[in-house]
C-alpha cells in the first residue's frame, strides 16, 4: 500500500492512511503486529506437523470453557444456544 500497488498511477492515494497507522496509530492497530507475524510463523510451522497440531487442537478445545455471557445472561443461552432457562 505505501508502494502505490493498490493505487496504480496514484501513488500517494493512500499516504495519509499508511502515515497514520505507521507514525500516530491511535487505536493502536499495529502496535502488536510484529507479535502477530511472529506467532503466525510458529503457527505455520506447528501446522506441518500434524499430530502436534491436532494434539494442540484437541487441548485447546477440551481447556475451552462456556462464554462468561452465557453464564450471566440466561436469556442468551435460550436465544443462541437453545439450552432451557
Amino acid at each position: 500500500m505505501a508502494r502505490g500497488d493498490f493505487s496504480p498511477g496514484e501513488p500517494d492515494r493512500y499516504r495519509g492512511l499508511v502515515d497514520s497507522l505507521l507514525y500516530r496509530d491511535p487505536y493502536l492497530l499495529l502496535a502488536d503486529f510484529a507479535a502477530y507475524v511472529a506467532e503466525q510463523q510458529r503457527v505455520d510451522r506447528l501446522f506441518q506437523a500434524p499430530d502436534a497440531w491436532a494434539d494442540k487442537a484437541i487441548r485447546n478445545s477440551a481447556g475451552m470453557g462456556a462464554f462468561s455471557a452465557d453464564r450471566h445472561d440466561p436469556r442468551l443461552r435460550a436465544l443462541i444456544w437453545n439450552v432451557p432457562v
